[in-house]
């Protein structure tokens, strides 16, 4: 019971997770669906979405199908992090646009976790 050991801002955040995979179900599950027929994986590293572009040692991001990049904070405390978009236009949840081919720090706050949709 998460409830038991988290402060009541720690339980907040795991909630809004909740709902965020609630929000994004039948993306998921489009994406399920879509890996039983080809046989690619749900969960990509840049460098299988992307070959030879130079993301081959980016391990701490990942794409959820083709169109939701995700960079997840790994370490305690910390509250930025470089983000690397691939080709296209990439919108955050505040709605930014952010143009493939960069990389960029960006703030990392613990009540949100990076991720974008591939436009």
């Amino acid at each position: 019971k998460p409830w038991t050991c988290l402060s009541e801002e720690h339980c907040r955040l795991v909630l809004e997770a909740g709902r965020l995979h609630d929000r994004l179900t039948d993306y998921i599950l489009l994406c399920i669906k879509e890996s039983q027929k080809t046989g690619e994986p749900v969960l990509r590293l840049l460098e299988y979405s992307y070959p030879h572009m130079g993301y081959e040692t980016i391990v701490d991001e990942f794409l959820l199908g083709e169109h939701i990049l995700a960079a997840p904070v790994l370490s305690p405390g910390v509250r930025r992090r470089r983000v690397a978009f691939p080709p296209g236009v990439w919108t955050d949840q505040q709605g930014n646009l952010y143009e493939g081919g960069t990389a960029l720090d960006l703030e990392a706050p613990l009540d949100r976790l990076l991720w974008f949709w591939h436009r």
